[in-house]
């Protein structure tokens, strides 16, 4: 029938997946009541109180969360203009390379003449069912991007969340209807060109952040367990040794100084997790590196990045910082305010105790 994840602090996303089961319940219910003789509920009964049963437990832990965190919803400040590019451009798909654009575009036009298609096939053979509440949601999913919120519940909205919604709820009900042998041959022809094709785009990304990122946890050799580390990038885009940046769009390194924690009992001050409070891992008060490491309006998660290394001590009530995990500290933002300053810290409180193979990441010790 129908089975559908619930991810517990994503809001806008997960109230569309609810809609969508609750689409198919409904259309399931009124199919049943029309075809069954006397015999409804138990026919009800077999095709959804399973799907309801086993959505139980998701649903009972997101009526909790809920619960706690409010139904507070912060306006979206992005025109309708910005909206509408990110889905006819399909934005989502744009990751790692500008060349992804086109290919990201043709997806978006494919999903629209297939959906023409079915409509058009729809309405030929009059052959209408419950199944066509998919379309229903498709709209829904449109009319919810275009009046999304910012955050709701404390989770986090964006366009880049919500973009793919409209085209896979579309998806799900084009695979409702009976197309031709051709437009299916064509279909999947295509899906194959577009993947191949993003692919070859991404694959020698891939092979780069895999470098990069074995590079950044190789700090992880000269740090023991039970130390407090705090990792700073100075590119979230990610670097290799020739310059070259992982990533030209998204921040794919923002947290990947986590690494360095993998297979160590070790306190990683950058766990934003504990931060959002949207997650069962809460800093306690007065431990928050976040607000606490806050310096000049900036801190170690933006770009340039910034740190009251020197002050943590103090407002902690003895709480040490044991090792920094820098990131593409020489390469840039150097000559930055912050990154001056963060120099600065790092040569007085702290000693240089592993440089990376290609000198992209450094650890630092603090002076006892």
């Amino acid at each position: 029938r129908c089975t559908a994840s619930f991810p517990i602090i994503e809001g806008v996303p997960n109230f569309v997946r609810g809609s969508l089961v609750g689409s198919v319940v409904l259309a399931e219910a009124w199919h049943d009541w029309r075809g069954s003789a006397g015999g409804f509920w138990k026919t009800f009964g077999q095709d959804i109180a399973s799907l309801a049963l086993a959505a139980l437990p998701v649903i009972v832990l997101f009526a909790e969360y809920l619960f706690f965190k409010g139904f507070e919803l912060v306006a979206y400040g992005e025109s309708k203009e910005v909206l509408w590019l990110t889905l006819r451009e399909n934005r989502a798909l744009l990751i790692l390379d500008i060349r992804e654009r086109w290919w990201a575009v043709s997806v978006g036009v494919s999903c629209v003449i297939l959906a023409l298609t079915a409509l058009a096939n729809r309405w030929k053979r009059r052959d209408f069912g419950r199944l066509d509440v998919l379309f229903g949601v498709f709209l829904f999913t449109v009319w919810l991007y275009f009046n999304q919120p910012r955050s709701f519940a404390g989770g986090g909205v964006t366009p880049m969340r919500l973009v793919l919604l409209p085209y896979l709820m579309l998806l799900l009900w084009v695979a409702s209807v009976r197309l031709s042998q051709q437009v299916r041959l064509v279909t999947l022809v295509f899906s194959l060109v577009v993947g191949a094709a993003l692919l070859a785009i991404r694959w020698p990304r891939y092979r780069m952040a895999d470098q990069a990122t074995r590079e950044y946890a190789s700090c992880a050799a000269v740090i023991p367990d039970k130390s407090t580390v705090l990792p700073i990038s100075f590119n979230h885009h990610g670097q290799i040794a020739s310059g070259r940046y992982v990533s030209d769009i998204f921040w794919l390194f923002v947290h990947t100084g986590d690494y360095v924690g993998e297979d160590k009992s070790i306190v990683l001050l950058g766990n934003y997790e504990a931060h959002t409070r949207n997650f069962p891992l809460i800093w306690k008060d007065g431990r928050n590196p976040f607000l606490l490491l806050e310096k000049n309006d900036a801190i170690f998660e933006n770009q340039p990045p910034n740190a009251d290394l020197a002050g943590f001590s103090s407002k902690t009530g003895g709480a040490t910082i044991d090792f920094v995990v820098t990131w593409c500290k020489d390469q840039r933002f150097f000559d930055h305010p912050h990154g001056q300053d963060l120099d600065r810290q790092l040569r007085e409180g702290y000693d240089l105790v592993f440089t990376s193979e290609n000198g992209l990441a450094k650890v630092f010790k603090r002076k006892i």
